[in-house]
C-alpha cells in the first residue's frame, strides 16, 4: 500500500495510522528514501535483502554506466 503525505516546516512526516499498523505492528523496522519515496521495511527482510543483492553491486554499477 502506498498513500501520499505532506512535509511539514520542520522536514517531518507522519506515517499514516493505517499504515503505521499495517507496516510496524511490533516489528523492528527500517526506513529507506528511494528517489521520491520511502520505503517501510521490516528489518529481517531489508538485512536478508540486503545480503542477496550485496555481492552483485559490482554488477549494478557496470550496467548503469554502460548505458550512459
Amino acid at each position: 500500500q502506498a498513500q501520499r503525505v505532506e512535509v511539514d516546516r520542520q522536514g517531518r512526516v507522519r506515517i499514516p495510522s493505517d499504515l503505521a499498523q499495517l507496516a510496524l505492528g511490533d516489528k523492528e523496522i527500517v526506513l529507506i528514501g528511494v528517489r521520491d519515496h520511502m520505503e517501510i521495511w521490516d528489518r529481517k527482510r531489508w538485512e536478508t535483502y540486503i545480503s542477496e543483492k550485496q555481492p552483485h553491486y559490482d554488477e549494478f554499477a557496470e550496467s548503469a554506466f554502460r548505458s550512459m
